[in-house]
């Protein structure tokens, strides 16, 4: 048996099985002390960002690395543009839960005053903006928010003149 081995090894295909498996041998050690000793998954996915470009609203995916300077490049108006994403607002403008979330600046980050307002939505959105849910009653919407600040401010001067 071991005779008929060494014939086998000796032999082109033999040779041929040999290097096969000393290639596969080296390419699973070299796998191996990568995952191992590489970096992993979540350090990787870590890095992964969502950003918004001030000048177009829209957001992009970026990984971040130690010499990045803020903002970024924007894929969309092709200027140094791109803010990390605020926050992000998941309704819609009926006031359902809705599936795939809009990511915004708030107008504290781009210089505007007044509250922000989501662009898909027009609902508001707040620094720290719970998660929507359907148990959850939405946030005013931009016209909403309007018509209780015009009240709010009607009731203030009414109690003001009550005053006088």
């Amino acid at each position: 048996m071991v005779t008929g081995i060494r014939e086998f090894l000796a032999s082109r295909a033999g040779q041929v099985v040999t290097g096969g498996l000393i290639l596969v041998a080296m390419i699973a050690t070299l796998l191996s002390i990568r995952s191992n000793f590489g970096e992993s998954d979540v350090a990787i996915a870590s890095r992964q960002r969502t950003f918004v470009c001030s000048e177009t609203g829209k957001s992009f995916e970026l990984a971040i690395s130690e010499d990045m300077t803020f903002p970024v490049k924007s894929p969309f108006s092709g200027h140094e543009t791109g803010f990390p994403a605020d926050e992000m607002c998941s309704w819609t403008e009926d006031g359902q839960v809705s599936d795939s979330p809009t990511y915004l600046l708030m107008n504290r980050t781009t210089g505007k005053s007044g509250p922000t307002f989501c662009p898909t939505c027009h609902r508001l959105v707040v620094r720290n903006n719970p998660p929507a849910a359907a148990d959850r009653q939405p946030p005013p919407t931009q016209t909403e928010y309007a018509r209780r600040r015009g009240a709010q401010q009607e009731d203030a001067g009414a109690s003001l003149s009550a005053v006088r």
